[in-house]
């Protein structure tokens, strides 16, 4: 396996009263973390919390340029980060989900036991399309996310940090898969941790 030197950009935590982060998002201005029973945003450059929002944040988050989306058990709730109000929810694919990001106008979210990676329309919930991993030979030993997802990991985190926030889309699809999903390219050469 080929495995190449990772340089870590800039850590943020530990984080007062914060045990797990279960998801990270980062929507231009803080970096958005789940907490638990919080969403919490944290400053960039100050490392950090500046807002906290009382939304259930269990698993994945995602930003799609104007709402946070937030797993929360079998749905997923899309958030206003100016009120922190639920404008409206979702369900999971296939009753829950461990991660979740945007891109290309669509949620993605991947099922970490189930193996599987599924393209959401983030109005209805429905499935577009879905990666899945045969069995566990083919689990990844790279990451993989939709190209623009890459670009944002990289100039925030410098492609370090954004591949352990994507670690629940760790799953490589099968060779036969990828040529057929277009728009899909690795992001790091670097082992799942």
């Amino acid at each position: 396996m080929k495995r190449s030197a990772a340089t870590i950009v800039r850590e943020y935590g530990p984080f007062p009263d914060v045990t797990h982060v279960h998801g990270v998002s980062y929507d231009g201005t803080n970096i958005w973390i789940a907490t638990g029973d919080t969403l919490n945003a944290i400053d960039r450059a100050s490392g950090k919390t500046v807002r906290a929002l009382d939304v259930p944040a269990h698993a994945g988050t995602a930003f799609d340029g104007r709402h946070l989306y937030q797993i929360s058990g079998d749905r997923i709730q899309k958030v206003d980060p100016t009120t922190g109000h639920v404008v409206a929810t979702i369900p999971t694919p296939d009753g829950g989900a461990s991660g979740m990001a945007w891109a290309e106008g669509s949620l993605w979210v991947g099922q970490h036991r189930k193996r599987k990676i599924h393209q959401v329309d983030p109005q209805t919930g429905a499935i577009l399309r879905t990666i899945e991993s045969r069995c566990a030979r083919h689990r990844a030993r790279k990451i993989w996310t939709p190209p623009t997802l890459a670009k944002v990991g990289k100039v925030l985190f410098g492609g370090v940090k954004f591949r352990c926030a994507m670690s629940a889309f760790g799953h490589k699809p099968t060779c036969a898969q990828l040529r057929a999903m277009s728009g899909l390219s690795p992001i790091s050469d670097v082992d799942r941790e």
